[in-house]
């Protein structure tokens, strides 16, 4: 609609995420006891339209629902997801190579300033 044209990425993409959210619930529910024992959330091209106050809300909502979450990010919002979550994962393809790398989150905010800090300024 013209509507969502006229919008920012986080006023479209915010409802998109709780409706996603509300519908992974519904899924995950034991129909007996209401309870959800794997709450798994996996998004893809993570919060690419949205800004760092959204991101951080949107995060902080799955955490509230006690989601699993794993999200996967373009290069421009891997410092706003990372701020927010308890491990990264950094995955980079050099020469048809792939390679993995585990950061616990206080191992990653060193390698932010060493990569994406300067290049962002």
């Amino acid at each position: 609609s013209k509507t969502l044209l006229k919008k920012s990425g986080g006023e479209t993409q915010v409802p998109c995420y709780i409706l996603g959210a509300i519908a992974l619930l519904a899924a995950y529910e034991d129909r007996n006891t209401g309870d959800a024992q794997l709450k798994l959330n996996i998004i893809d091209e993570a919060f690419d339209k949205m800004d760092d106050a959204n991101i951080k809300a949107m995060i902080a909502f799955f955490d509230k629902l006690d989601f699993q979450s794993i999200y996967s990010s373009p290069p421009n919002k891997i410092k706003s997801i990372g701020e927010n979550v308890d491990n990264i994962i950094l995955a980079k393809t050099i020469d048809n190579n792939r390679f993995f790398t585990n950061y616990p989150v206080n191992e990653y905010r060193k390698y932010l300033e060493d990569n994406y800090d300067k290049k962002d300024n």
